[in-house]
């Protein structure tokens, strides 16, 4: 008879054990078994260590066949029941450790979907508690706050209290300034509205001379203005009669290059008919509209050839129609004009 042990699926020949519900195996693999689940590895039946029973067997028909080297038909069929029946346990023991491992594949995607939801929710709950504490450090700053707002709220009404009581010293008479005084049962009282009335009045004086102070400067400011406005105004009446003057000027220069415009245009006719020397003499007498010793412009229709500066005389030479030289000589009084007449071209007058 051949034996089996469904843990290490090895035959079992000697190192028997067996468990409560009579499962044999091998008796160290039952130990490493019983190690880590306490129960039997066939049946699953609940076994402890100290319930394993230790076999002893003596099988003398191995012993016989294995002195005759050949197994019978009831042997080989037994055995190959025995292999039919370990390949059935282990089928068996496949099926149900997929099954257990499929079991703790969902376990751990529960476990997996219950750590991501935890996980959700301690995210949520640290944004939370990060809202709270913002909002903690918010309701303590304006705690802080109020308590400042309570001393400043209580230092203004003492104040209040003590103006009123300055007010109505300053407005009421003097019966009424002594019941006031009077309310006031502590000294310390006393001193606080006296050192309120006399830092008050410190106060004024100080003001008071730093106005006057203001007034005098802006006085000095004001007469600084007001010359330099008189001076302003000053010098704008100057610049109008400089340019009244420059206006009755502009007009008599004006009068004078039209004079002057209708001299050149007569020299212009003069010249042109040489033979009329009665009507050239009395253009040249003629008198000037106003004496400025200016020169005469060139553009006078003749190709100008010489223009000089002498003895207060200014000398315009002349192109004439037969190539001599006509020179004309202007005096700055404008009373004296004449006229020399060169034969000999380039040639310059003696006076």
């Amino acid at each position: 008879m051949r034996i089996v042990c469904t843990i290490c699926t090895d035959s079992i020949s000697n190192d028997f054990s067996a468990a409560p519900c009579g499962h044999t195996f091998h008796y160290t693999c039952l130990s490493q078994w019983l190690a880590h689940q306490k129960t039997c590895p066939q049946c699953r039946e609940r076994c402890l260590p100290r319930n394993v029973i230790k076999l002893f067997i003596d099988d003398s028909t191995e012993s016989l066949q294995a002195d005759n080297g050949t197994l019978g038909p009831q042997e080989l069929k037994e055995k190959l029941e025995l292999h039919q029946n370990l390949l059935k346990h282990k089928d068996q023991a496949l099926s149900e450790a997929r099954a257990t491992l499929e079991q703790i594949r969902e376990e751990v995607q529960a476990w997996q979907t219950q750590h991501n939801a935890v996980h959700k929710k301690l995210k949520a709950e640290k944004a939370a508690n990060s809202t709270l504490k913002s909002q903690l450090e918010v309701l303590q700053y304006e705690c802080e706050l109020t308590e400042e707002l309570k001393k400043e709220t209580k230092q203004l009404r003492e104040k209040l209290s003590t103006m009123e009581g300055i007010q109505k010293v300053l407005t009421c008479s003097q019966q009424e300034v002594d019941t006031l005084v009077k309310n006031y049962q502590s000294t310390s009282q006393l001193a606080s509205f006296l050192a309120v009335l006399r830092r008050d009045y410190d106060a004024l004086k100080a003001s008071k001379a730093s106005v006057r102070k203001e007034k005098d400067k802006l006085a000095q400011e004001i007469t600084y203005l007001k010359r330099k406005v008189q001076s302003k105004g000053e010098e704008l009446q100057s610049t109008r009669s400089q340019l009244s003057m420059m206006e009755t000027d502009l007009h008599a220069a004006e009068k004078e290059r039209d004079g002057l415009a209708k001299k050149v245009e007569m020299l212009e006719r003069a010249l042109e008919s040489p033979g009329s020397k009665v009507a050239l003499r009395r253009i040249l007498e003629s008198p000037m509209p106003d004496p400025s010793g200016r020169m005469v412009p060139a553009d006078l229709g003749a190709s100008p050839l010489f223009i000089s500066r002498k003895q207060e005389r200014e000398v315009v030479a002349l192109e004439g129609r037969s190539g001599e030289a006509v020179y004309l000589y202007i005096t700055s009084s404008a009373e004296d004009w004449f006229q020399e007449a060169e034969r000999k071209p380039g040639s310059c007058p003696t006076k």
